[in-house]
């Protein structure tokens, strides 16, 4: 038997300009974050990305622009 693994990776930056590779196919849900004037997030926080496991990646890209390359893969 066959089996094919995919691995759609998208580029993004952190908020402090740090390459982050995300395999577009673990994200579940992506959102703009409401909290970085109290400290939850980095300054240049645009988007905050959160993955199948619970983990929150902050990002210098919109949400938007997020989108956009989920789209593009």
């Amino acid at each position: 038997m066959l089996r094919h693994l995919a691995l759609s990776l998208i580029l993004v930056h952190g908020p402090h300009g740090q390459n982050i590779e995300i395999n577009a196919n673990e994200i579940s849900s992506i959102r703009m974050p409401r909290d970085v004037s109290q400290g939850h997030f980095a300054k240049g926080t645009q988007c905050v990305v959160i993955m199948t496991n619970g983990k929150f990646i902050a990002t210098r890209e919109t949400c938007d622009e997020i989108v956009g390359l989920i789209g593009r893969h």
